[in-house]
């Protein structure tokens, strides 16, 4: 939606944020646009290329892939793997990423460690510790 902000002399955009699933087709290939006389300006700094592999997962590729844990538990609805990584987000930072490896969707990402040895804490907990550690993140993307 591009229009007047309230008490400005400029015009603004603002973007809405759907699920992953919601299928929107762009006009163009840039999203979005900026509206007649606006600022054009790009406010996300672009990601920077690092050495180090790359994981992608549900369309999102994390980058600068340092740890990297595959942990398989049985849960009430069957086995489920879970693939713990830690990344380079976007501020340049350490962060866990919690990837559903069946589905292939991220269940936690940018969570900020504790420790470097964060990763193998998570990876031992049990099955319903490790659901109410997803559960309760203010960053969870999905159910566990």
């Amino acid at each position: 939606m591009t229009g007047f902000a309230p008490i400005c002399g400029h015009v603004q955009t603002t973007s809405l944020f759907f699920e992953r699933t919601f299928d929107v087709h762009p006009r163009r290939d840039r999203q979005p646009l900026p509206g007649i006389g606006a600022r054009d300006a790009n406010w996300e700094r672009p990601l920077v290329p690092v050495a180090g592999p790359q994981v992608e997962c549900d369309g999102e590729v994390f980058r600068g892939v340092g740890a990297d844990r595959m942990v398989r538990f049985d849960t009430p609805d069957g086995p489920l793997q879970v693939r713990l990584i830690s990344y380079l987000g976007g501020d340049d930072v350490r962060a866990i990423a919690m990837l559903d490896v069946d589905r292939d969707r991220v269940l936690l990402s940018q969570h900020q460690p504790h420790s470097d040895h964060e990763i193998g804490r998570v990876a031992m907990l049990t099955f319903d510790r490790r659901r109410a550690f997803v559960m309760d993140h203010p960053l969870r993307r999905r159910q566990l």
